[in-house]
């Protein structure tokens, strides 16, 4: 077996395998294998792209005079460098008269020759491999005793790089798991907890208070027969519920309401149940005391006797109450039926819609209209307001209407009553007067009468005086019997 493969093998087999440790070790085969007197390896950082060198020889770290020694180094156009960006093997047998030698650092041991080697997989470049101070000029033979390590020094670096990337990616989602708002899961069939994340101790717990315990322990008594229905069930199936509503308990007894989606999963051969259960007292709460709320609203709605109801910007009535559909003979269901035009006829219509614009448009209207609907008058009192949605966008239209079409008639018999009480009290006061004159008219006639009469003379005149007086009394009694009659038609 050649030694390349030897350490690959070995790296692979290794479980827990040091990256370090095998660089130098390929660092020190290349070394002998070419008789060089310096050398590193390293490889490319993705993110900074930046040249990362696990280690250097120890006579270089003994040699090496820099004060601020580092293992990270920029990529330039340097010997190193230059191999790296080409991808192609950089020999330099004489750095003296090299024009791609920059020089090194002052305190750095003196390079004389250098051999530069990257390693690549799929095409692109992902560390090199570099010897210097070889005591005779570089070869084809050290380039390809190199390269062969480059090959499999470029593999490892792709190994070790996805093995850090899903080192890191577990990291990252197990960081999430444990900090996420809700409770994560693994179940197995058994009923055991086998895993459950930290936001147990939002209810009192610790982890290990669940993992390794019966979950359903832990499920409010009055839910358990429930949720074991649906765990003995997803496991025949191999499906769950899309939504699982119960109550947990707390550590110190008190329960919660949870939502809990989960699916059934196969690990090792073995069926579990892996799920997130999700904290929603708050909401059910709300739920509650929403749907109490609309009981009210709807309550309300449907009991006032007042027409109300609700359109769109199109017109259309998108909710009316009872009381509305009733002036129309109708249903709620069947006034959503109907617009405008065949409610009320197009004139009318033409109006309404006419006030709903200036509604939509942000004012508040109260009217009172006289509306014939089917056949029947109706005087209504009414009152549009817009409203609003979330984004204080005006997108309905509320209206209250009020039918006052017998409080109106109610107002007139009203105004017809006070009218035959002021005529009556006129009538009465005129009367009254006017009998006070035609007494005395009669008094002094009858003086006269007796008078006249010892004479005869002019008997027949006073006599007529006396009939007209009767009659002005009885048309006065009759004055005021018909006026109140008057005042009814």
């Amino acid at each position: 077996m050649k030694e390349s493969e030897r350490i690959f093998k070995q790296y692979l087999l290794s479980k827990n395998p040091d990256f370090n440790q095998i660089s130098k070790e390929i660092l020190d085969i290349i070394k002998k294998k070419t008789s060089s007197e310096a050398g590193f390896v390293g490889y490319i950082d993705e993110k900074t792209n930046k040249l990362i060198v696990p280690t250097l020889t120890d006579e270089v770290w003994e040699i090496c005079k820099i004060k601020e020694k580092k293992l990270c180094f920029d990529i330039k156009d340097n010997l190193f460098g230059i191999a790296i960006k080409t991808g192609k093997p950089v020999v330099s047998n004489d750095l003296s008269i090299d024009d791609r030698a920059k020089g090194t650092p002052r305190g750095h041991i003196k390079i004389k020759r250098f051999l530069g080697i990257p390693s690549l997989i799929k095409g692109k470049v992902n560390g090199i491999l570099a010897v210097a101070n070889k005591k005779t000029d570089y070869t084809e033979k050290e380039i390809e005793i190199i390269s062969e390590f480059a090959d499999v020094y470029a593999a490892i670096i792709y190994h070790l790089i996805k093995v850090k990337e899903t080192e890191e990616y577990n990291k990252m989602i197990n960081t999430l798991i444990e900090n996420a708002r809700d409770i994560i899961y693994v179940i197995k069939k058994d009923g055991t907890i086998e895993y459950i994340n930290s936001r147990v101790k939002d209810y009192g717990y610790k982890k290990e208070d669940l993992i390794g315990h019966n979950a359903f322990d832990f499920v409010a008594i009055e839910y358990a027969e429930y949720v074991l229905s649906a765990f003995n069930k997803a496991f025949k199936t191999g499906k769950t519920l899309d939504v699982l509503k119960y109550k947990l308990k707390k550590k110190d007894g008190t329960t919660f309401d949870v939502d809990q989606k989960s699916e059934v999963i196969l690990s090792d051969s073995e069926p579990k149940i892996v799920g997130t259960i999700r904290d929603v007292t708050k909401e059910r709460a709300m739920e509650k005391e929403l749907k109490e709320s609309n009981e009210l609203f709807e309550k309300i709605f449907n009991s006032a006797k007042d027409a109300i109801y609700i359109k769109d910007l199109s017109g259309n009535y998108v909710k009316v109450n009872k009381a509305c559909a009733r002036i129309f003979d109708l249903t709620p269901e069947e006034m959503l039926k109907r617009n405008d035009k065949e409610l009320f006829g197009l004139k009318p219509a033409e109006e309404i819609h006419e006030q709903d614009s200036r509604v939509f448009g942000g004012k508040t209207l109260t009217t009172t209209t006289e509306r014939i609907i089917n056949g029947k008058k109706f005087i209504l009192n009414s009152i549009k307001i817009p409203l609003k949605d979330h984004e204080g966008k005006i997108k309905y239209l509320l209206g209250i209407s009020r039918d006052i079409t017998r409080i109106k008639k109610l107002e007139r018999e009203i105004t017809l009553v006070k009218a035959k009480e002021n005529i009556e009290k006129a009538s009465s006061q005129f009367s009254h007067d006017l009998n006070n004159i035609l007494s005395i008219i009669t008094g002094y006639t009858s003086l006269i009468e007796e008078e006249i009469l010892k004479s005869k003379g002019m008997l027949k005149e006073i006599k007529e005086i006396k009939k007209s007086v009767k009659k002005i009394i009885s048309v006065t009694k009759q004055f005021r019997k018909k006026a109140p009659s008057v005042i009814k038609k």
